[in-house]
């Protein structure tokens, strides 16, 4: 390709893309300053460069389509790609064959021969991941977060705030960081200093992105678990080995809507997970709650959560089963369930039989509810849509023989924003159902 020319420190270098490499060279001396293997077999475009930064693509082959490189100071030679480049973003169409990106007005344009692919920031660093925290803290302390009752809440949701692979939920004095592209873990100690000055409350940031057992303090330090505030409920989380980052943040608006059903009704919460639904239900004034998992330690923790409100042993129990088992033969007859299953389907190929698999467990739930019974049912499947959903709801009731209305529609919070650009975002869906004969 042709090479491009930058001046860096009063010395002009060339920068050159070959096969399966970019280097830096001294225009002077003609001395190699830097060079970075590649892993393409194709031909790269020519680079891109502004000021001291160059921008690539397919300079890492397939892993990195388009890379921004810090160029090499005076005297540095690096033959590790860590030393002298930050990868700004891994996009989705990986191997496409990419044409030199376009700086216009601030912003980068990848482009390919299909035309352009996306349009970006083109800087990285403290200032980019501190005006980014600096807008979503802005948004949350609109929504009122945290607050006198509530300091659970989800600072950072991936490209609702313009951070796309990256999640961040906050308990109390601790951050949970989470990295969903590499680009972000890449990035994972300048994001949570960043993190630390922008939140004052956030004293110590854990990193998530990986398995439990390689979970690791970014800034600070503290215990893997503690007690957190939602609508002054308390809730034990433990974010250094529970699911996700410790406790679905997404449902706290929907479990507050629970209590307004709840009062006096005998509530049956399926996959209870920590037993987020049964506390509001219990302290709304439930006759009895039943939470069912098939996980032990799962039990134990809702257990300990109703036991941290006070809540007597002879008004909420817990039981380990499958739900959808248990909810074919209940010993007992609720008149208010709550479904809130696990994502059904990772993927479209899936689909189908995540829809078939939430047409049986509707239709169980919906065979044992009374007259005037309640339903609560969810679907945290991406792939699943809201219409979708809700014709798999229909379908469930036209089987079973009920007549069935749906209350209330529900979704994730405000502080889980959905960007208008990428409505995958939207993934919460529930509904609020009564059922007649």
């Amino acid at each position: 390709c042709t090479p491009a020319v930058a001046e860096v420190e009063g010395k002009l270098q060339v920068v050159a893309n070959g096969y399966k490499r970019v280097a830096g060279y001294d225009l002077a001396t003609g001395a190699e300053r830097w060079w970075l293997s590649g892993g393409g077999d194709v031909p790269v475009p020519t680079p891109l460069v502004e000021g001291d930064v160059a921008f690539l693509t397919s300079a890492h082959g397939r892993s990195a389509p388009l890379t921004a490189l810090h160029l090499a100071g005076e005297g540095e030679l690096s033959r590790d790609p860590d030393a002298c480049e930050q990868a700004l973003w891994n996009l989705p169409r990986r191997g496409i064959y990419m044409q030199t990106p376009l700086l216009y007005e601030g912003r980068l344009y990848a482009c390919s021969d299909a035309g352009v692919l996306g349009c970006y920031d083109p800087w990285t660093g403290d200032k980019l991941w501190r005006e980014r925290l600096g807008e979503a803290r802005a948004l949350r302390t609109t929504l009122a977060l945290p607050g006198t009752e509530t300091n659970a809440y989800r600072l950072i949701c991936g490209e609702g705030d313009q951070l796309p692979g990256l999640i961040v939920d906050v308990y109390g004095s601790v951050a949970v960081f989470q990295a969903h592209a590499p680009g972000m873990l890449r990035s994972a100690q300048a994001i949570a200093e960043a993190i630390v000055e922008t939140v004052p409350e956030v004293t110590a940031v854990i990193d998530r992105s990986k398995d439990t057992e390689s979970a690791g303090w970014l800034v600070g330090s503290g215990e893997g678990e503690g007690v957190i505030l939602e609508h002054g409920h308390s809730f034990r989380v433990n974010w250094q080995r529970g699911q996700k980052t410790g406790f679905f943040l997404d449902q706290r608006e929907n479990r507050a809507l629970l209590a307004r059903y709840a009062p006096g009704r005998k509530v049956l919460n399926a996959f209870c997970f920590t037993g987020g639904f049964s506390v509001y239900a219990a302290k709304a004034g439930a006759a009895h709650v039943l939470s069912v998992d098939s996980s032990a330690d799962a039990l134990a923790l809702a257990q300990a959560n109703l036991t941290l409100n006070d809540i007597p042993e002879e008004r909420a129990s817990c039981h380990k089963a499958d739900c959808m088992k248990y909810l074919r033969a209940l010993p007992d007859e609720p008149d208010l369930i709550i479904l809130d299953p696990p994502a059904f389907a990772k993927s479209k190929r899936a689909r189908h039989a995540a829809v078939q698999a939430y047409n049986r467990l509707n239709e169980a739930a919906l065979r044992q509810l009374p007259d005037g019974g309640i339903l609560f049912t969810f679907s945290c499947t991406q792939v699943v849509s809201r219409q979708l959903f809700e014709d798999t709801i229909a379908a469930a009731a036209f089987s079973v023989g009920r007549h069935v209305r749906v209350l209330e529609r529900m979704a994730q919070p405000a502080d889980h924003p959905v960007s208008v650009s990428h409505p995958e975002g939207s993934y919460l869906k529930g509904l609020v159902l009564i059922v007649t004969k």
